[in-house]
């Protein structure tokens, strides 16, 4: 049955050996971390119901180990890439650290927003675009920021598969546009947004602190609430936790294994052209 079986009560977790877990999970922790992590893990249940799982997780530890062991079990094919997000969804819950905690503790209003696209469009074109920007993106300030003025460094076409390169993939409707732009923590590795809105964009330098000023200046909607209206809208399309932090660079919340999975990128491709954008066109536009 591998690592994962079906119990009574439902889908379970089999652990795998001890001596297997331990040389795949050297090669990412300090030698101190993995003599603690073993320790926790010897102490686990063989084999794990899904629903005891908020019980078993009784400090971090318990969970930080316990997301390991999915990550190990998704990277050799024992669980699906879903299970995988099952658990940690899991132990997330059990611990009350919900990924997305801190995005969802304010609700934008979408009508202010609607109301500062307004005033912009009479007032002032470029902190418009910048807000389009972060509108259609979910990207930060700072990264709106940069992104419009280095536009043309990112204007050469691109093959789908091609993730590394600086430039642009056109996907119909739309464009993912590799930026690769790190500032310390922070970290800006791709962008979606309409593709006419892409082709229009000329560079232009402007600041954040000067977007920023003028919003509270003529009482806007701050630029800052743009990212979180984004994700809200994510979070009504898309189920999946961890493709809906890809798609905003949250690459805190993501593990080794979610960054690494090859196909994370293809799929946040087919959900903004078939889900997101529509629905970003649908509420500006209605």
């Amino acid at each position: 049955m591998g690592s994962q079986g079906v119990s009574i009560s439902g889908k379970v977790i089999r652990l795998p050996e001890a001596e297997e877990f331990y040389g795949w999970l050297r090669k990412t922790v300090s030698p101190g971390t993995l003599r603690d992590y073993m320790s926790y893990f010897s102490k686990l249940p063989k084999v794990i119901p899904y629903g005891k799982i908020p019980s078993i997780v009784r400090n971090k530890y318990f969970r930080v180990v316990l997301n390991h062991v999915a990550e190990f079990l998704w990277e050799t094919g024992r669980i699906s890439y879903e299970d995988k997000e099952r658990i940690k969804a899991l132990t997330r819950k059990a611990a009350g650290t919900s990924g997305s905690k801190q995005v969802r503790n304010v609700v934008v209003d979408v009508g202010e927003f609607l109301e500062t696209i307004r005033y912009l469009k009479q007032h002032n074109l470029l902190n418009l675009t910048v807000y389009e920007i972060m509108y259609y993106t979910g990207c930060r300030l700072e990264e709106a920021c940069y992104f419009l003025a280095n536009v043309n460094t990112f204007r050469i076409r691109l093959p789908q598969r091609e993730f590394l390169a600086l430039g642009y993939v056109d996907l119909g409707e739309a464009v993912r546009v590799n930026v690769h732009w790190n500032r310390k923590r922070k970290r800006c590795e791709h962008l979606w947004m309409p593709k006419q809105l892409f082709y229009k964009l000329k560079p232009v330098n402007v600041s954040s602190k000067a977007v920023s000023s003028y919003a509270k200046k003529h009482k806007l909607l701050k630029p800052k609430m743009l990212r979180k209206l984004h994700y809200q809208i994510l979070e009504d399309l898309i189920e999946d936790v961890s493709l809906r932090n890809f798609m905003q660079n949250r690459y805190k919340e993501l593990t080794v294994g979610d960054i690494n999975y090859s196909k994370l990128v293809l799929r946040a491709d087919k959900a903004y052209v078939e889900k997101v954008l529509p629905k970003l066109r649908g509420i500006l536009n209605g």
